[in-house]
């Protein structure tokens, strides 16, 4: 029932659920967590973008790969920094999520950083490889 609140808060674009989703955020439940993380990006709460930053870091991976989509839903280039940060996280789906992410921002400060990951996936996940692909792609205009 939590999860259906939180889904429908997210298509309602009402800035006026922002309050309540970051309280969610402080929930113990993993699921309700990444349903506030995705609502945010959703109702593009560009005031979140540093609170959802925070969650790139956390222990959880789902919870990093769930800030990381909600960042890119976002698209604000404030969260550049952290994306690229990210793009060096030990799990390939969040990265993934990262460069995905970087690719809709379309900052070219992230080219750099996306060269880097591609050169460390090289031989490893092609998936990861053809999300870093198309980030530069997308990036470049190339």
């Amino acid at each position: 029932m939590r999860l259906q609140v939180i889904r429908a808060l997210a298509i309602s674009e009402d800035s006026e659920a922002v309050p309540a989703l970051f309280k969610l955020l402080r929930e113990d439940d993993t699921l309700v967590r990444i349903e506030a993380l995705e609502a945010l990006g959703s109702l593009k709460a560009v005031q979140a973008v540093s609170l959802i930053q925070v969650f790139l870091r956390d222990e959880e991976e789902a919870l990093r790969d769930a800030a990381a989509r909600a960042l890119g839903t976002l698209g604000s280039k404030k969260a550049t920094p952290a994306l690229i940060r990210a793009l060096e996280d030990a799990s390939p789906r969040v990265v993934e999520s990262a460069a995905s992410a970087l690719a809709t921002i379309d900052d070219p400060a992230a080219l750099p950083a996306l060269l880097d990951a591609l050169a460390r996936a090289e031989g490893n996940n092609l998936r990861l490889v053809d999300a870093i692909h198309e980030a530069l792609q997308a990036i470049s205009g190339k």
